[in-house]
């Protein structure tokens, strides 16, 4: 979770990390991994490392590896990844002081390492050429596998209750081959949709954060952890980046099946995250930002929804809510740039485009905003959350979303410490920020803004107790006030929050490969291997008792 709201306690955090570190981050020896070290992926030769391939960062040591931001020992230093993690080549190789370079995607995080940290467990895919940038002009067009063409085009008629705004559609462009079959296309009309709200969740409901994303290895233990503990939810980042990565209208549905067809065998519903744009659509590579063309995104939006939606013929399984985006009051979020109201603007002009495409191919969908981080801080680089989301209303974002999505995180508070109890406080940190109860104070802003019949879900929430990272180790607390914590969080909400609390997605089931140096490890509430922790127990008594019901 990025408590990242103390951007600078971050920063100071990822700095103090990485200089324990050697030069790359790693020792200097090359070749196989350590004696005795065992990794759950069959891996292939590093000859195969190359853009599309899947690695994990091997033969440290167990120190981990850095990762910057260019290619290069002069390249700053953005974060550490430990040993064990698995990671997305996107760009490389690119020979610098006497390492070949490459570019990774990780959960979160983006840059270059040096090839001989890496171990290759896919090869690379067959290199595809960026296409060149669409005409501003260019149509709602999507290619999508053909079993959608015929119901999704039916559906994209102005609808009798709908709300028609736009042209009407140009005619189709040629579709590009696509992985899954040969495609057909489908052309909607923007901003026709018929506007359903979302689903309303009962105060509250109970989700999870899991990360099975290219571990089917560990898929089924996960959904198993939920069915037992009786959650109905699960969300996972479906990024955009990962199923469109071949080009424009190329689509790879293969893993994000995988993730959606099992978690609905396991009679579980999906938050799906979606950002993180592709190399073709942005001219300008940070760790995550809009694209170029906002209308690409929609166009993505659309062919997932197609996709996954009620109304898809795929006989895959559902997801049943979207979250646009993520922490877009985070400069690291937004390409980097400002955060501010013309920033703000952008960032509703997307959410707008996004809503109306899920809503044009399935209008029961339910849109969530990407979760406001509450940052403790007013600048150019983070944004008081309750102040964004004013600006979010003062640019018309009230029509273009279902849910507003919120993080929660604790800090250091007990979950009953009010805002205001906090912000007086100094060694809870001193603001209002910093209480599981800000979300409150989000809800006093819809409230005020006439959008009190919406609920808020809350995307990420809980505890650390991370002994590691300095970042987040100044608002640790024991396995055991987390255990208290978050079963304490659930019932107050479900005492004080009905109705206007929805479903609630605590932060987190631990990946496969995380060690002690990953500050997301010190949030879960199992162990990587799957192993619980003392809040796992917890929720799960309370569950079976009826404490939390």
């Amino acid at each position: 979770m990025n408590t990242r709201g103390s951007v600078g306690r971050l920063a100071l955090g990822v700095l103090l990390a990485a200089a324990a570190l050697g030069p790359l981050g790693a020792p200097g020896g090359v070749g196989a991994a350590p004696a005795g070290q065992t990794t759950s992926q069959q891996t292939t030769s590093n000859g195969d490392l190359g853009p599309g391939a899947t690695a994990q960062v091997a033969n440290t040591d167990g120190e981990g590896v850095r990762v910057r931001t260019s290619p290069g020992l002069q390249g700053a230093v953005r974060t550490a990844l430990a040993e064990g993690t698995a990671v997305q080549v996107v760009e490389g190789p690119v020979s610098a002081d006497g390492y070949d370079w490459y570019r990774i995607e990780a959960e979160e995080t983006s840059g270059w390492v040096a090839g001989d940290f890496l171990l290759a467990t896919s090869p690379a895919r067959p290199s595809v050429a960026r296409p060149a940038a669409p005409p501003p002009s260019a149509p709602a067009t999507v290619v999508v596998p053909p079993e959608f063409g015929e119901e999704v085009t039916a559906t994209a008629q102005p609808p009798e209750t709908g709300v028609a705004i736009g042209v009407p559609p140009p005619a189709a462009m040629p579709a590009p081959a696509v992985p899954n079959g040969q495609p057909s296309a489908i052309t909607t009309i923007p901003g026709v949709y018929q506007r359903l709200g979302g689903y309303q969740a009962a105060s509250p409901e109970y989700g999870m954060n899991i990360f099975i994303w290219g571990h089917p290895e560990t898929t089924g233990r996960d959904l198993g952890r939920l069915r037992e503990l009786g959650f109905g939810w699960q969300k996972t980042l479906f990024q955009w980046r990962g199923i469109e990565y071949a080009g424009k209208g190329r689509f790879d549905w293969s893993e994000a099946d995988r993730i959606v067809r099992e978690t609905t065998a396991a009679g579980i519903k999906i938050i799906a995250r979606l950002d993180f744009p592709p190399d073709w659509a942005r001219s300008r590579q940070t760790h995550n930002g809009p694209p170029d063309r906002l209308e690409d995104f929609g166009d993505f939006v659309r062919a997932f929804v197609a996709r996954y939606g009620s109304r898809s013929t795929a006989n895959v399984g559902r997801v049943h809510a979207i979250q646009i985006w993520n922490e877009a009051n985070l400069s690291r979020e937004w390409g980097d740039r400002p955060i501010n109201q013309d920033q703000v603007r952008e960032w509703v002009r997307m959410l707008k485009i996004a809503y109306e495409a899920a809503k044009s191919v399935d209008p029961d969908m339910t849109v969530i905003t990407g979760g406001l981080t509450p940052t403790g801080t007013m600048n150019d680089e983070a944004r008081d959350d309750t102040v964004y989301l004013q600006w979010m209303y003062d640019a018309g974002a009230a029509a273009y979303f279902d849910v507003l999505g919120a993080h929660g995180a604790g800090y250091k508070a007990p979950p009953e410490m009010s805002p205001e109890e906090v912000a007086a406080d100094p060694s809870y940190g001193g603001h209002a920020s910093f209480a599981f109860r800000r979300v409150e104070q989000l809800r006093q802003v819809m409230e005020r803004n006439g959008d009190g019949d919406k609920q808020i879900w809350l995307l990420e929430f809980g505890w650390t107790s991370d002994e590691v990272n300095p970042a987040y180790a100044w608002h640790r607390v024991s396995e055991e006030q987390k255990a208290e914590y978050i079963v304490g969080a659930y019932r107050w909400a479900a005492q004080h929050w009905a109705p206007w609390i929805g479903v609630m997605v605590l932060w987190n089931l631990a990946a496969p490969g995380w060690t002690r140096q990953n500050e997301e490890y010190w949030w879960s509430i199992t162990n990587p291997d799957g192993s619980p922790r003392p809040a796992y127990q917890r929720l799960l008594d309370a569950r079976r008792s009826g404490l939390l019901p």
